[in-house]
């Protein structure tokens, strides 16, 4: 990705691409993560979907 968008002239996104699958460093408390991690985690739901439904009885 980052070779096509830099062949293509957008710098800026060929820069921030490699931040994408790497460490990055907080502009503001100097501590280092994992991006992906990072957005994995702020995307994720808090608790797992239960794919099972619970039946309910209609009959009555």
């Amino acid at each position: 990705m980052h070779d096509t968008a830099a062949a293509s002239g957008d710098t800026t996104l060929a820069d921030g691409l490699t931040y994408l699958f790497g460490d990055v460093e907080c502009g503001a408390c100097g501590c280092t993560f994992n991006l992906a991690d990072w957005f994995e985690a702020e995307n994720s739901p808090a608790q797992p979907i239960d794919p099972v439904v619970p039946r309910t009885d209609r009959s009555a």
